[in-house]
């Protein structure tokens, strides 16, 4: 495109110094103008190239991590027949943390109260969610949850790992 507006401009400058004639001059306005036409045709496709890029990332609202995947990288999606959950992701802010306690325990705890959870090796301070959703049985005796949530703003903690409550 600039050889060709160079050329044009030229052409131009030489057509007033009646060294180039009018049939001369045209024929550069038209590369000119087909250089510039060209120009825009590859800007819009190149616009056109970033939007497509943008759709084959996925991002979360959130900071968290995979949990379950069910496509492949490289792997072409259509959802226009079915609509299936490509990735989850689970926000990892915070954490649930399950305690099972027996009854007698549980009636000391109440949804909303603050409790210390040691865990990660730290002691952190979490609000009771739920208590007695759930019950279980073992070693003879009846159990039932508590279910506490706790900040993870360090992201320390993580599935599946002991915790210790201390109970009021």
């Amino acid at each position: 495109f600039e050889d060709a507006q160079r050329e044009y401009t030229r052409a131009q400058d030489l057509y007033e110094r009646t060294v180039l004639s009018q049939t001369d001059l045209q024929a550069a306005e038209v590369r000119y103008n087909a250089a510039e036409a060209d120009k825009n045709q590859a800007e819009a496709e190149l616009m056109q190239a970033r939007v497509e890029l943008e759709y084959t990332q996925l991002r979360a609202p959130f900071d968290g991590i995979v949990i379950e995947r069910s496509v492949n990288p490289y792997e072409v999606v259509s959802n226009q027949l079915e609509v299936r959950p490509m990735i989850r992701v689970a926000d990892t802010s915070e954490m649930l943390a399950t305690f099972w306690v027996t009854p007698q325990a549980a009636e000391g705890i109440n949804r909303g109260d603050s409790v210390q959870v040691t865990a990660a090796g730290d002691s952190i301070n979490g609000k009771v969610r739920h208590v007695g959703l759930h019950s279980r049985r073992e070693h003879q005796q009846i159990l039932t949850s508590v279910v506490v949530l706790l900040p993870n703003a360090n992201q320390k903690l993580s599935a599946n790992r002991p915790a210790h409550i201390n109970l009021p």
